[in-house]
């Protein structure tokens, strides 16, 4: 919801968007997004086990309570089908098939504290596809992530290390005002996360 709000007060956003987020949890943001009508679309990447986890909860969503609303695609044909289909207001990929993604024609795309658990390689790989799309249309990136992580087999994953370019136009580069603590059942109930978490809006270049 702040991110969201953030946004729209800014004058970033507009509605009507092909939306994707990568690593949903619980299907949240994606809810958000089709709800608030920032998107008429989106497309959810998840891994597979916690893919189920982001179903299960749209399936509750009034907006996709008509058959045939959500569809489930592995491969680019049926993406460009879904994409193209006006019934279809949800997409679900497996993190798996994320070389699909560059024909999603997405205008929005986001990923909050996910990539900050991902091998550079696979970040790498969602950048290259983001920018594959960018090759076609404008292509809007909210990134909130750990500055730094560190992982036990000691390999460190930086923020500005993920393959950002001289080219692109940040909106705003900043620690995230909301997200530096997580909540707990434990007093004192809000804890601050092992490291500063920085979120980022970025036209990305191709």
């Amino acid at each position: 919801v702040l991110t969201l709000t953030h946004l729209k007060e800014q004058d970033l956003i507009s509605e009507d968007n092909i939306s994707m987020v990568i690593g949903d949890g619980f299907a949240c943001m994606g809810s958000l997004l089709l709800q608030s009508g920032v998107a008429k679309k989106v497309i959810m990447v998840n891994l597979t086990k916690t893919l189920f986890v982001d179903v299960a909860h749209a399936m509750t969503l009034p907006e996709l309570a008509e058959n045939k609303s959500m569809a489930l695609v592995e491969n680019e044909r049926d993406l460009k089908k879904a994409v193209k289909n006006g019934n279809i207001k949800m997409i679900f990929i497996e993190a798996i098939n994320c070389k699909i993604l560059h024909v999603s024609e997405s205008d929005l795309i986001f990923n909050i504290a996910s990539m900050q658990e991902m091998d550079i390689k696979y970040i790498n790989i969602y950048f290259d596809q983001m920018r594959k799309i960018a090759q076609k249309k404008p292509v809007y990136f909210y990134c909130c992530n750990r500055v730094s992580k560190m992982f036990p087999d000691k390999t460190v994953i930086k923020f500005s290390a993920y393959p950002w370019k001289d080219q692109d136009e940040h909106y705003f580069d900043e620690l995230c005002p909301w997200h530096q603590d997580y909540y707990s059942l434990i007093p004192k109930f809000y804890f601050p996360y092992d490291g500063p978490i920085i979120h980022r809006f970025t036209k990305l270049s191709a």
